[in-house]
């Protein structure tokens, strides 16, 4: 009985530390001003637009009521068809799941298209290796609306690009789609977990 029983001892003690492991995976990852409220007019500070009139931080209408958001714009013309926004975030951890949430609204008068959420793994040398999208053409005409979006950190990922990006129309485009609180947490895969018991 004496040596069974530290024995006992010692799986219970391994299965609580698995246990905590797995609860407390989660960890916030810096995504530099999720809410947009940090920036010089319709610049916001951490993110990198392709064009100011196309996607710009805006005083409108922010869901976190802090006054600010960022929007992809359908009605300056001239200024191309495409409206891209993005950031990269640095140190990912290869085989972790990376959660992005946010908030969703658009315009009424938004007739633009392909509103396009993605996750991209970028290696060392900023190479895509890897990405994860969706759509959100169906939640840019309605109110604010909760989303997420995750992938796993493929093997050679160094960094995480967070892009948002939309088509608009060369003429008669209008409306804007809007987007506000950011966050982005990391935690450790189902198959990590697995392995360590």
């Amino acid at each position: 009985m004496r040596k069974r029983m530290p024995r006992r001892g010692a799986v219970l003690s391994g299965i609580g530390i698995v246990a905590a492991v797995a609860w407390g995976a989660e960890a916030a990852v810096t995504l530099n001003n999720g809410s947009f409220a940090a920036g010089t007019g319709g610049d916001p500070d951490g993110w990198i637009e392709n064009t100011l009139d196309k996607a710009s931080r805006q005083s409108w209408g922010s869901h976190n009521g802090d006054g600010w958001l960022m929007a992809l714009l359908g009605w300056i013309e001239g200024s191309g068809t495409y409206g891209e926004f993005y950031q990269d975030v640095a140190n990912v951890v290869p085989g972790n799941v990376y959660l992005l949430s946010f908030w969703q609204d658009g315009d009424a008068g938004w007739n633009g298209s392909n509103v396009t959420a993605r996750l991209i793994w970028l290696d060392s040398g900023s190479n895509a290796v890897g990405s994860v999208t969706t759509n959100l053409d169906a939640y840019t005409t309605a109110s604010w609306a909760y989303l997420t979006l995750a992938g796993i950190a493929p093997r050679r990922a160094a960094a995480l690009r967070v892009q948002f990006d939309a088509q608009t129309r060369a003429t008669g485009g209008g409306g804007a789609a809007k987007f506000d609180d950011f966050r982005l947490t990391r935690t450790f895969a189902g198959g990590t977990i697995i392995r360590l018991l």
